[in-house]
């Protein structure tokens, strides 16, 4: 058991909290009766109040529930971005059926898996993942139904014909705060992903919380317009438009992360609120159109995934002007549990900006060893969270939920990190993505940003690999910045100034992309492969 303990959390002035919610369900009718004529979703010119999107959403859970669906039963959707995904996710809400998203960038196998796995009965289709969902099926017996959304598909009955001829299920009928409403599955980087299941408490209680505390980050108004670019297979695109609903606010959903779309719709649809990762953020300012659009409306971007690099936040705060907020969280914990507040944004150069920011209002956060002994401040260890986030466990998976989730709450992060003695969170990297060389521990998060001091350096990536004296090397592989050159040993000195020279890197690379997963995520177990080939073990 790991002892309680309360880090400090982000402090700010008293400030306003929204009506009390205790399900999906409870928001959509109160603000569907509150501010009927209000826009709740914007999707490539289509446009729904929340009266609109309350009627489809009774509409959905009337034909899910004459499909025989009930409360517990999975559907899923398989699908880019779009306004139907809420009707559905609500519809389901309303029921206690549980929505099961899916990457669209998942191979057929993939999503047989998960489809399999779940146990999901009924699936949404986009029109470009039709041929994806055709493959798919086959390791899918319980899948009975599938619906074609967005232009239909041949022999596919469309989504506007079902719901429309569906009628509507009022709401009234009483879904526990705790059942599950989502079933977010792990990205899935190595081995089979795992099937988060999360719940309306989930989604709602931490946002409250935050609210009720104060912080001025998280408090919006109905005249917001929340930018939602992240995919809905992921925690952040599918829980994103959610919060920003929590308040009234409208959500201006785009298909797919596209520079231009963004860029468009932060002028067409005033954007005050956008989420994206570092690397989108940069993608945006290298986009010439980029000075010709009026930021003026825009007054926060949050970030997540990784920090931002000083010269980048420089960038952005000269283009953009806005505040920025970057978060930390992961799909087990329903999203942000920590954050770097706009107020510690205000010094570009400031040590702090390599850290996630501190424990939101009500999370506790502790560092523990490998055999779960409660670390020192500054001492790297595992990121143990207890939150009002945190999942209600892993789908069908009773033995990894009690590995990561234990009796009181606290939920092991897989990620490692260290707190600071003001209570700020530093991760240094996945666990498993730690390089051992010669004995010594070297994180890969840690020789990143050094190489991202570099003002050549765009993107960076670290990873071990095989060597015969010191067991595992430091390698990087680097992506420049349009224009720029740098030698390897220019880089590997730029390690030099900061770093302690078992951590600088032995071979730096430069390549023209990283993959990455559509979060944003680089895909290390890609990088590594080529080095680990016809070797037993992934580590040396």
């Amino acid at each position: 058991m790991i002892e309680t303990i309360q880090i400090e959390t982000i402090s700010s002035e008293q400030g306003r909290a929204p009506p009390h919610f205790d399900t999906l369900d409870q928001m959509l009718t109160h603000h569907a009766a509150a501010r009927p004529d209000r826009i709740a979703l914007s999707f490539e010119g289509r446009d729904q109040t929340f009266a609109e999107l309350e009627h489809r959403a009774g509409a959905v859970a009337a034909g899910l529930f004459a499909w025989g669906l009930k409360a517990g039963d999975r559907i899923a959707w398989l699908g880019r971005n779009s306004d139907r995904f809420y009707e559905i996710l609500l519809g389901a809400a309303r029921l206690g059926v549980v929505m099961t998203p899916i990457g669209w960038r998942l191979s057929a196998d993939e999503v047989g898996f998960i489809l399999n796995h779940a146990g999901v009965q009924a699936v949404f289709v986009g029109p470009e993942e039709a041929a994806l969902l055709d493959a798919a099926l086959a390791s899918a017996p319980d899948v009975r139904h599938v619906v074609a959304v967005e232009g239909g598909a041949p022999g596919r009955v469309t989504y506007d014909l079902w719901r429309d001829g569906a009628g509507d299920l009022t709401g009234g009928e009483a879904v526990d705060e705790a059942a599950a409403v989502l079933q977010v599955y792990t990205s899935g980087t190595t081995g089979r992903p795992k099937g988060v299941l999360v719940s309306h408490r989930n989604i709602l209680a931490q946002r409250r919380i935050n609210a009720e505390a104060g912080a001025a980050w998280e408090i919006f108004t109905p005249d917001d317009v929340n930018l939602a670019a992240m995919p809905v297979g992921h925690v952040g695109g599918a829980v994103g438009p959610l919060n920003a609903m929590v308040w009234g606010a409208r959500n201006a959903i785009l298909k797919e992360f596209d520079p231009a779309a963004l860029l468009r719709d932060i002028e067409q649809q005033q954007a005050t609120i956008l989420f994206v990762v570092p690397a989108a953020l940069q993608i945006l300012l290298n986009d010439p159109r980029v000075h010709e659009v009026d930021f003026s409306r825009v007054r926060q971007i949050i970030y997540g995934a990784s920090p931002i690099p000083a010269p980048l936040l420089r960038e952005a705060v000269r283009v953009i002007g806005c505040d920025f907020m970057q978060v930390y969280g992961l799909t087990e914990t329903t999203g942000a549990v920590v954050g770097l507040t706009p107020a510690d944004h205000a010094d570009p150069d400031h040590p702090r900006l390599a850290s996630t920011g501190r424990a939101f209002p009500g999370v506790e956060l502790a560092i523990l060893s490998p055999e779960g002994e409660r670390l020192a401040p500054g001492e790297t260890g595992e990121i143990a969270i207890r939150a009002a986030g945190i999942m209600l466990g892993y789908w069908r998976a009773e033995d990894e939920t009690r590995a990561t989730l234990d009796a009181d709450g606290w939920f092991r992060s897989g990620d490692a990190g260290c707190l600071d003695a003001e209570g700020y969170l530093y991760i240094r990297d996945r666990i498993k993505d730690m390089i051992v060389t010669g004995g010594e521990n070297v994180y890969a998060a840690e020789v990143e940003r050094a190489l991202l001091e570099h003002p050549a350096v765009a993107e960076a990536a670290v990873i071990g690999v095989p060597d015969d004296r010191w067991g595992e090397a430091v390698k990087a592989l680097v992506v420049l910045r349009p224009g720029q050159t740098s030698s390897e040993e220019a880089l590997r000195d730029a390690c030099r100034q900061s770093l302690a020279g078992f951590k600088v890197p032995r071979s730096v690379e430069v390549v023209a992309t990283l993959p990455r997963n559509v979060t944003g995520k680089v895909l290390k177990h890609i990088l590594r492969q080529p080095y680990w080939v016809g070797r037993a073990r992934n580590v040396n």
